[in-house]
């Protein structure tokens, strides 16, 4: 039996991560170098010359990040947490194909898994920092839980890294 409802959020799922991956790939060249020159020595103004990004945003998230000592320690160590980015988009295409494997065809879990994932997006919401813990073998709903979360979690990062590059870049883009 064929479950429309799963096919289409599978397909708005998998839209959805297609453009996270593109403007995650869009920061990523827009901030290409920049620790390596911080490595280097190269001084904050002339990095600010150098990188067309909207410094002013840049600024702002590395004080949201808290972090203590210097102008380009503080931005050396956002643009390295970046990283997390990459490692949450490998972990959700994990559990995009194992949805596709395990759960797609059938019907309630299926069901489940989509409830989960709801979940786990507005679970994301609340002050949540750590991803949900699943104990065991995951059920398909502890499943979706994680993939929600994750997707959510990846979204708010990248949109937040994506608007220090320029609020034009970041408009091109269709969140999901």
């Amino acid at each position: 039996m064929q479950n429309r409802w799963a096919d289409q959020k599978l397909k708005t799922c998998e839209a959805s991560l297609i453009c996270l991956e593109a403007a995650w790939k869009q920061y990523q060249q827009a901030t290409r170098g920049i620790k390596e020159a911080i490595a280097d020595g190269m001084p904050i103004a002339l990095l600010e010359q150098t990188y067309t990004l909207n410094w002013e945003k840049v600024w702002q998230a590395t004080r949201n990040n808290k972090s203590w000592g210097q102008k380009s320690y503080q931005l050396w160590k956002w643009l390295h947490q970046g990283e997390v980015i990459q490692q949450h988009l490998m972990q959700i295409e994990l559990l995009m194909a194992d949805y596709r494997l395990q759960i797609h065809n059938s019907g309630k879990k299926a069901t489940e898994f989509w409830q989960g994932y709801a979940e786990g997006k507005v679970l994301c919401r609340t002050p949540c920092e750590r991803s949900p813990t699943i104990n065991g073998s995951p059920t398909a709903y502890q499943k979706g839980v994680l993939l929600g979360w994750r997707y959510a979690v990846v979204k708010h990062e990248i949109q937040t890294r994506l608007y220090c590059c320029r609020k034009t870049t970041a408009d091109l883009f269709t969140w999901g």
